[in-house]
């Protein structure tokens, strides 16, 4: 549910959930240690389902990436674990020995499952995956070195396919690593592509931009996130390697003893012994001497047990099979799979991939009049009150007005070689006929820029209307959006935020408080500002301002010779580009270049949040700013060079 729920409540119940399953066990099986010989003796055959407990299930090893780094204590936690286990079982007397035979069984099949979920820790580690990372790019120059072209058109397949298939997959031999580049590494690099590919790039999307049905490319997209998340926080990625072994073994005709044997090994271990193991445990019981032995009470928890194990293993195993027969690798190397796993489960490849939420944050909000909770929440102290109603941030379903809107100006980029560059420029594109609009920009960094298009934007948007609802056209609606969603990932996640802007940012939310105008609503209150700003700034009385501030408002950073001016002019530059704006004669004109600023800020920051970034949201149901960044990697080398 997390890989596509926003909800902070599902994520608090998982998170109290995973943190408690392994302090549960551990006490439990402690307690079974210090109890081994009481009068419950069929306790001991419960130790060793605390190790398959403490083994988790198939569809979560991780709650977060720290967790994967932390895959050394679950080893000695398998260690300490283990040897409780042993010594209960040693110390306890065996009227029965199939009991007893049940009871290694069940040790062992907790042994594999303790230990395959700490390999998928240590493979989904940061050191790991770096160098996995750097393997299979050496591949991938061998292969490159080896081939005269990259097959990035072809006459006989629609536009879709060609979408799918080719472009979005770099090499069918090496599956994923365009992926794993792009969006987990924190600089990441274009592919590796011959002059004859990039001769063909332009005119594939120029084609790819008159199709109707562009727009499902969002969809391969979040079916390939999919495929990390499983990788990066479930036991996905082990399982799906040595269940392709198994059907790989279909396919060989010819294959040596050893290298046949070892596969079957491998998977009949992994994917079958702890299946087996439960199933068989339950006959060897179910024949057990017991009825004279111990309670009614314990034989039924212990029947309890085993048929939760063998349910639980059950669905892991089955879930395991559809997942795989719905991935994209799969489909690539047998297309055929995927067919029947259609057959299967019709709605397999048609579920849910993330939230298709967008996030929303407008910092004029904060200071507007307040709903119907406004009583009861100001007699609450005002930390209480914030957690339990925080109306600035707000989350909207992704529409296909934006996703086409995003894409479309993606492929127009992309149509004109001249423009491949545009991930280095944060507005100055649309600007450069502007150039009042278009110097303000260049003269603050990124979150400083984004603060003051977006009450630029804000009041552009209250200000064309008199009335509080003015109408959107489907320019406008996109526009604000999108204003909101890079305010939400400035400064609410802190990408590319410095220290010296969150100051900034600080003291513009203190000067956009307006004292005694706190029943105002968002229209009068951005209204407000810029009555209260509209003079605009001066560059020429730049030094003359600060000349006249007091010392006070300047700061020194501890230990930093970087000093901040707090009196930076956010409000009058965003009057002025706001007067600038609305200096342009015609509305649908003023929100194209509105729109056409936001959409260069997003593909500036896309490639700047970092991996880290990424990988962490794909746990909290996903950002679409990572779908984004996905986007532009793999339609053409439209990535920033390292270190811009």
């Amino acid at each position: 549910m997390r890989r596509h729920s926003v909800s902070r409540v599902i994520n608090s119940l998982l998170w109290l959930a995973y943190l408690s399953a392994d302090s549960v066990a551990v006490f439990v099986l402690g307690h079974l240690a210090a109890n081994a010989s009481g009068s419950h003796h069929l306790l001991v055959f419960w130790a060793p389902f605390l190790l398959l407990h403490l083994g988790g299930q198939d569809t979560i090893t991780s709650f977060s990436l720290q967790d994967n780094e932390l895959w050394r204590r679950h080893l000695l936690g398998l260690v300490t674990q283990a040897a409780v286990a042993v010594y209960v079982i040693s110390i306890s007397s065996w009227q029965d020995r199939r009991l007893l035979a049940a009871t290694v069984l069940m040790f062992l099949s907790g042994c594999v499952k303790y230990a395959e979920r700490i390999l998928c820790l240590y493979i989904a580690s940061p050191k790991f995956s770096k160098a996995m990372y750097w393997s299979l790019m050496g591949q991938y120059i061998h292969v490159q070195k080896g081939r005269s072209t990259l097959r990035l058109h072809d006459e006989h397949s629609d536009i879709q396919n060609r979408l799918f298939d080719q472009m979005l997959n770099v090499d069918m031999r090496l599956p994923g690593i365009s992926t794993l580049d792009i969006v987990l590494s924190d600089t990441p690099v274009n592919r590796l592509l011959t002059a004859d590919d990039m001769a063909l790039i332009p005119a594939v999307l120029r084609s790819l931009k008159s199709e109707e049905e562009r727009c499902r490319a969002y969809g391969y997209v979040s079916a390939r996130f999919v495929r990390h998340y499983e990788g990066l926080y479930t036991k996905a990625r082990f399982h799906f390697h040595c269940f392709g072994n198994m059907i790989s073994l279909l396919h060989i005709k010819i294959v040596e003893t050893h290298e046949l044997m070892m596969r079957l090994i491998i998977t009949f271990s992994v994917c079958l012994f702890p299946l087996l193991s439960s199933f068989i445990t339950l006959v060897i019981f179910m024949f057990a001497e017991k009825g004279q032995l111990y309670s009614r009470v314990d034989i039924t928890i212990s029947y309890i047990l085993l048929i939760g194990a063998i349910t639980l293993e059950v669905a892991s195993l089955s879930m395991t099979i559809l997942s795989y027969f719905a991935s994209t690798d799969s489909e690539a190397s047998c297309p055929g799979l995927t067919c029947v796993a259609k057959y299967i489960h019709p709605a397999g490849l048609r579920r849910k991939h993330w939230s298709k939420m967008l996030a929303q944050y407008s910092m004029i909000r904060t200071y507007t009049s307040q709903d119907g909770m406004g009583i009861i929440l100001s007699i609450l102290p005002q930390w209480i009150g914030k957690h339990l109603h925080n109306n600035t941030l707000t989350r909207i379903p992704i529409t296909k007005d934006l996703e086409k809107f995003v894409l479309d100006k993606l492929l127009d980029f992309g149509a004109s070689k001249h423009s491949w560059n545009f991930a280095t420029f944060r507005g100055q594109i649309a600007l450069r006929r502007w150039p009042a609009m278009h110097a303000i920009i260049n003269s603050a960094d990124l979150p400083t820029s984004v603060l003051i298009w977006h009450i630029a934007t804000e009041i552009c948007y209250f200000g064309e209307n008199s009335n509080t609802s003015p109408y959107e056209s489907k320019i406008t609606r996109v526009s604000r959006e999108l204003s909101n969603y890079i305010m939400y990932l400035v400064f609410k996640c802190s990408v590319m935020l410095t220290d010296s802007t969150k100051l900034l940012y600080i003291e513009t939310h203190r000067k956009i408080c307006l004292d005694g105008h706190s029943d105002l609503g968002e229209a009068d209150a951005i209204r407000m500002v810029f009555e209260a700003n509209k003079g605009g700034y001066e560059p020429a009385n730049k030094d003359n301002l600060r000349s006249s501030s007091s010392s006070s408002r300047e700061v020194q950073l501890p230990e930093t010779n970087m000093s901040i001016d707090l009196d930076f002019p956010v409000l009058p530059h965003a009057c002025t580009v706001a007067k600038e704006l609305q200096g342009i004669q015609g509305e649908v004109h003023r929100w194209d270049l509105i729109a056409a600023v936001w959409l260069e800020m997003l593909f500036y920051i896309a490639p700047r949040c970092g991996g880290a970034f990424h990988m962490q949201h794909l746990s909290t149901g996903g950002e679409f700013i990572t779908h984004v960044l996905f986007l532009m990697g793999s339609l053409g080398p439209f990535l920033p060079p390292p270190g811009t």
